[in-house]
């Protein structure tokens, strides 16, 4: 296993997912004191670092503000599902859906 650096962007609205979807490739569990932090290291100074057991992701605001530039430090054994995570949430712009009433 050998350190690798993936780059790409993704769409902001779309971190929440793209973090959970990382966690679920490197088997770590992104809590809400993980999105927290993240978040509140966009709002303080555009941009910030997390953990995820052995995997390393900076984010910051890209000069489209609609963008984040994305840095993973992970293993070589899951660069190609980060680099699909990275593609799908920089193509699709995903939305929450209004939960529905009964």
């Amino acid at each position: 296993m050998s350190p690798m650096l993936i780059k790409g962007q993704i769409w902001q609205r779309n971190l929440e997912a793209f973090l959970t979807a990382l966690g679920w490739i490197v088997c770590y569990s992104v809590d809400n004191d993980d999105l927290r932090l993240i978040n509140n290291d966009l709002l303080d100074g555009g941009g910030g670092a997390i953990k995820l057991d052995g995997t390393t992701v900076c984010v910051s605001i890209n000069s489209d503000t609609r963008l984040l530039d994305i840095a993973v430090d992970t293993n070589s054994e899951v660069e190609a599902q980060v680099e699909l995570a990275l593609t799908i949430f920089r193509h699709f712009e995903l939305r929450k859906h209004a939960s529905t009433q009964s």
